[in-house]
């Protein structure tokens, strides 16, 4: 019985265990069924961690603006779950003001400028955040605190530190600490720029009277203005070098070396002086000559008195013409300089260097003046990239052959041909075509006569650098050879070239005009002829009637075309424009392979060329 007893009471209390772990697990499965994330919050400035619930997610923190988290000691820069917040510190980012001084150097030490930066101290705190399972913790600014003023000795000092001892601005300074910007920047100190340098100068004394006259009548009387011998044509004045100036360091800065100058002369003239002034040594017309370098020279005048005829004959002088009654049939007269003539110029040929002016009429005749600089221009030009080439080719010939590993035994046996061609087949391609642009520029030009050294220029470039020239050239020095004919040749052009030679007439009928600078028609216009300028054509009075205008710069005309078919041309080159007054039918404007026709009675043309376009932007039909 006794061992019954003790079998139901033992029996008992296991039912009674069984039911507490059964009410555990009851309430455990609340608790899951139950479960929520953990939240983190700032509340009043100080963070507070709820933990999670059942399986919900703990709490996540991360560093913001101006805050800094710790753990055991270890600065945080990732997220971390907050769980262990007794080895977890937060700090707050508080800065101290404080201010910065920078002096700039600056134009070659000739000033400094002083920059200051005011940089208040912040002090803060924890900015509030509702609960979230992830916290971004920011500190917030509740304070802050200006820098100490600034004290003058340490700007005056900073700037003793970096060498600055002359031209402080004690005032600039003492208004900048004053200041209350958070920056600013002021000139602390300034030294004394050197005085400029006056480059040499040539003063000329030329054509002044005709200048004056040129005002009142585009022919003159007539009369050339020329000097006698002796008279003095150009003085030099001398360079000057401008005063050193001083650096904020103390230094001395040297004025720019100055350009010097010198007169140069041609026939007719020479230098006194030590080169000082140019004299005449004859009487005649002073002009300066020269595309790039000018020249002055003294040219003799011829006078025809009454016509060129039988009794005269042809002209051909050096010099200028003057010619005080008409051309007649069959005559030409040609200048080195230019060309007056007070009459008519009838079935007749004019040349001249320079200008050529016809006071009266122009009938069944050619006329140029200066023509040839058109073609002289190209030449020039392609002969000066030539030049440049070349002597880029001559440096890197010396560059290579110093060079440790470069061999000569190759070139000792064939000669320097092998390297002239690797450079040009690698480093100069455009050197044959600029020869091969040179010599078509010359082909081209049919009724130009070039001068002997041009085409002996063109005929060696072509020997020497096209198709298998260059390989049978023997020694580099042939390159400088060759690179001195071409400076020589671009010398001589130099003195060829004149911009300013122009054709002035009153009236052009079946004519044939060219001049490399402008053409002026002064009186009724022209019938029936070709003219061409290297610059512009003006007709502002007269009428055009057939034939061809063609320029480079602009074509203004008072009134063209016809109502009797003579269609009229105008060849609009390179960026030219045109302007008419009145326009009649049959005209024809081109530029390149464009083309604009106009059929009908209009006034105000206007025509210009827009990036290689032609455009007619004004045409208002009657």
């Amino acid at each position: 019985m006794r061992l019954a007893n003790q079998e139901i009471e033992r029996s008992g209390s296991n039912l009674s265990f069984m039911r507490d772990i059964n009410k555990m697990i009851s309430a455990q499965k609340r608790d899951l069924d139950t479960s929520f994330d953990g939240t983190a919050e700032i509340r009043n400035g100080e963070l507070i961690i709820n933990p999670p619930q059942g399986f919900g997610k703990f709490p996540i923190i991360m560093a913001g603006e101006n805050v800094e988290i710790f753990f055991n000691g270890q600065k945080v820069d990732h997220p971390i779950i907050a769980n262990d917040m007794a080895h977890m510190c937060i700090s707050m980012q508080d800065t101290k003001p404080r201010t910065n001084l920078k002096i700039d150097l600056l134009n070659d030490n000739l000033t400094a400028n002083l920059t200051i930066e005011r940089i208040p101290g912040k002090k803060y705190a924890l900015m509030d955040c509702q609960p979230v399972n992830q916290l971004k913790i920011t500190g917030m600014c509740i304070q802050e605190e200006e820098p100490d003023p600034i004290e003058f000795n340490a700007v005056i000092n900073l700037l003793h530190e970096q060498g600055i001892v002359y031209g402080i601005d004690e005032e600039a300074i003492q208004r900048a600490i004053c200041n209350k910007e958070h920056i600013i920047t002021t000139e602390a100190a300034r030294g004394v720029a050197p005085g400029e340098s006056q480059d040499a100068t040539i003063q000329y004394n030329l054509d002044k009277e005709n200048n004056l006259e040129l005002t009142k009548n585009p022919y003159g009387d007539g009369k050339i203005y020329s000097v006698s011998t002796g008279a003095i044509l150009a003085i030099k004045i001398k360079p000057v070098m401008g005063k050193p100036g001083v650096d904020v360091k103390g230094q001395p800065i040297p004025a720019g070396k100055p350009k010097d100058a010198e007169i140069l002369i041609k026939d007719g003239v020479k230098l006194i002086n030590s080169g000082a002034a140019a004299v005449a040594t004859r009487a005649g017309r002073p002009v300066l000559e020269g595309y790039q370098n000018k020249y002055i020279s003294v040219h003799p005048v011829h006078i025809v008195e009454g016509n060129v005829d039988i009794r005269v004959g042809n002209i051909d002088f050096a010099g200028d013409i003057v010619i005080t009654g008409s051309v007649l049939d069959g005559f030409s007269v040609k200048a080195g300089g230019s060309i007056q003539v007070k009459g008519d110029v009838m079935h007749a040929f004019l040349s001249a260097h320079g200008s050529i002016s016809v006071h009266k009429k122009v009938l069944s005749s050619r006329l140029q003046a200066g023509f040839s600089t058109l073609a002289y221009k190209m030449i020039y030009k392609v002969l000066q990239k030539i030049s440049i080439r070349l002597e880029n080719m001559i440096a890197a010939i010396k560059l290579i052959k110093i060079q440790p590993a470069f061999t000569t035994t190759d070139l000792h046996q064939k000669g320097d041909g092998q390297l002239i061609q690797l450079l040009i087949d690698f480093n100069f391609k455009d050197l044959p075509k600029l020869v091969q642009n040179l010599i078509q520029i010359i082909l081209n030009e049919k009724e130009e006569k070039f001068l002997p050294f041009i085409i002996e220029t063109a005929q060696q470039l072509g020997k020497n650098l096209c198709n298998l020239g260059p390989i049978k050239i023997m020694k580099d020095s042939e390159i400088s050879d060759l690179r001195n004919k071409v400076v020589s040749a671009i010398e001589k052009i130099d003195l060829m070239i004149s911009d300013s030679a122009d054709i002035t007439l009153s009236y052009a009928q079946n004519s044939d005009i060219k001049a490399s600078g402008n053409i002026t028609i002064t009186g009724q216009g022209a019938i029936i002829s070709r003219l061409e300028a290297g610059r512009k054509i003006s007709i502002e009075q007269g009428v055009v009637r057939g034939g061809e205008l063609i320029a480079r710069e602009a074509i203004k005309v008072s009134e063209i075309g016809s109502t009797q078919d003579a269609e009229v041309k105008v060849n609009l080159m390179e960026s030219c424009s045109f302007a008419a007054g009145t326009v009649r039918p049959s005209i024809r404007i081109i530029h390149g392979s464009q083309m604009e026709i106009i059929q009908e009675m209009g006034y105000n043309l206007k025509v210009q060329i827009d990036n290689n376009r032609l455009s007619v932007i004004n045409l208002s039909l009657s």
